[in-house]
């Protein structure tokens, strides 16, 4: 029985059976950061042997190979389905033996998380619902009312029950991205070293975009190494033979970003 991927960027994410939902809204199973993305836009349905695609009357309409899609459809390997800006790549992966086989050029990161139940996006300290806190608290620049909500919010994510479920890869790169914000904003860059923390323990890959963004503000800062770091760097070195090529160009970032802060403080 095949299974089906949606390629963002670098990141691969697993379309289970039933409805996938993709939009800005924080209960989304693909949340995408995108002023052209409505709340709830693009509607993926999984069955056995097909995947289905709908737009939801979105604002901007949904795009099947650069054609408006007017209709459910059936889709390829290899489709393009555009949402707002965004691009996303159609994988199928079919059952060969044992293994698994794609025409994508790169798996997908490796999963080595136990499966949690889907957060309540409504839900008062709910990580969802902190990183919109957060978000707002660094919108009108009240620093000390952001770091309160960051503490809640890297607390709730570091809980056994909060953190990893299909849309855990745009989530954690939110909350990594509004980390960078905040302590290239007051200075206050301990944080960055919690981001580390939560891929680790989340198992998902900190792909070579997002650490380079890392690396600059890092060195601006003149932050010192971490063990958060180099805890990060050998559980990724650990899985090496299980990651695919965008995997281990994070890694050889993600090591290069270590040397140079070795460098710094010897």
């Amino acid at each position: 029985m095949p299974r089906f991927r949606l390629r963002h960027h670098n990141t691969f994410y697993e379309l289970p059976q039933g409805e996938f939902v993709v939009g800005r809204a924080l209960g989304s199973h693909l949340m995408l950061d995108d002023p052209r993305v409505s709340r709830r836009h693009t509607r993926f349905f999984v069955e056995a042997q097909r995947v289905t695609v709908e737009d939801l009357r979105s604002r901007n309409g949904t795009l099947i190979n650069g054609v408006l899609l007017k209709a459910p459809l059936v889709l390829a390997d290899q489709d393009v389905v555009t949402v707002g800006s965004q691009e996303l790549r159609v994988v199928v992966v079919r059952d060969v033996g044992d293994h698994f086989v794609s025409n994508a050029h790169a798996p997908t990161a490796p999963d080595l998380s136990e499966a949690l139940p889907p957060e309540d996006a409504t839900q008062v300290d709910g990580p969802s619902w902190l990183l919109t806190l957060f978000d707002k608290a660094l919108h009108v620049r009240n620093y000390d009312e952001a770091e309160r909500t960051l503490k809640r919010l890297l607390a709730a994510l570091s809980g056994g029950t909060a953190a990893l479920r299909s849309r855990a890869p745009i989530l954690l790169e939110h909350v990594a991205r509004s980390v960078l914000s905040y302590a290239a904003a007051t200075g206050r860059s301990a944080a960055i070293d919690q981001v580390f923390t939560l891929y680790q323990r989340s198992g998902l890959v900190m792909y070579a975009p997002l650490l380079d963004e890392v690396h600059t503000l890092v060195q601006r800062l003149k932050h010192p190494l971490s063990p958060q770091l180099r805890a990060y760097v050998e559980w990724l070195r650990s899985e090496a033979e299980r990651l695919g090529p965008p995997e281990r160009f994070a890694l050889q970032r993600a090591e290069a970003l270590m040397r140079t802060l070795h460098s710094h403080t010897s």
